[in-house]
């Protein structure tokens, strides 16, 4: 391959990736450019357009930075295989999910009940699933 590097902007065409999205991937640990100017300018390689693409497909597919990091080093063979088989099992009940409650969307919508339509965010729950977090709590009497 050549020893030309690429600009940012070429290399977004290149991989379809949004020009914010090697700089979000490099800040990551994704994608690191293979030059970086005092500037601030980034420079990536041909080779790694691959990568860039691959990343661009995973996000896709609906994974999230953390499953990318995994699945980038398993190609990577810092890891083993089997570290992404739950990874994707994860990621396929997530679509299934979302399968069934676009069914339950389009269940509402063939009805063609105004009634129901408007009043849909109420007849599909919707479950969300949040990290564990610190509460900060005050007791206090009112009058």
């Amino acid at each position: 391959m050549t020893n030309e590097l690429l600009a940012i902007g070429s290399f977004s065409i290149l991989t379809r990736l949004t020009a914010k999205a090697p700089r979000y991937n490099e800040e990551k640990g994704l994608l690191v450019p293979a030059r970086k100017e005092i500037t601030g300018y980034r420079y990536y390689s041909f080779e790694q357009v691959s990568q860039g693409l691959l990343l661009q497909r995973l996000s896709g597919l609906g994974f999230g930075i953390q499953e990318m990091r995994a699945i980038v080093d398993v190609i990577d063979g810092r890891s083993d295989r089997s570290v992404i088989c739950p990874i994707i099992e994860a990621r396929i009940a997530d679509v299934r999910g979302r399968v069934e409650e676009l069914e339950g969307i389009r269940k509402v919508l063939e009805r063609n009940d105004l009634e129901r339509i408007l009043d849909m965010s109420q007849e599909i729950p919707k479950v969300v699933d949040i990290a564990p977090m610190r509460v900060v709590t005050k007791r206090d009497r009112g009058a």
